[in-house]
């Protein structure tokens, strides 16, 4: 089993793993996990335990496209309760998966992408 380390700005929302893989948390995780806070969990299955982390709420992603680039990501709906939920002096990381100022609202958005 591999130990994991959410280093924030996380979004969790997984299928199951087809082989019924162990430990299984529920709907969204499984492994050890130890969050450091600003995860979003739609389920609460992941045992997230920081104040910042949002638990059982539904991320309101779009579908997985290209927006920009080198991979693919899901872009935040409007509305999506990870949008700016952290605030502007917690964000640690610079720039999104894409490589996009994380600085283009009141906080950074959880997530892969800044929206």
């Amino acid at each position: 089993m591999t130990d994991l380390t959410h280093r924030g700005r996380s979004i969790d929302e997984f299928p199951a793993p087809e082989d019924g893989a162990a430990p299984w948390h529920g709907g969204d995780c499984w492994g050890v996990i130890t969050s450091l806070g600003y995860n979003l969990d739609s389920d609460g299955s992941c045992g997230f335990t920081q104040a910042t982390d949002l638990l059982a709420m539904d991320a309101q992603l779009g579908p997985l496209q290209d927006n920009g680039g080198p991979t693919l990501t899901h872009n935040l709906d409007p509305g999506s309760p990870a949008t700016n939920a952290v605030p502007a002096g917690d964000c640690a990381i610079a720039t999104d998966q894409r490589g996009e100022d994380r600085s283009q609202g009141d906080g950074c958005d959880i997530g892969a992408v800044e929206r």
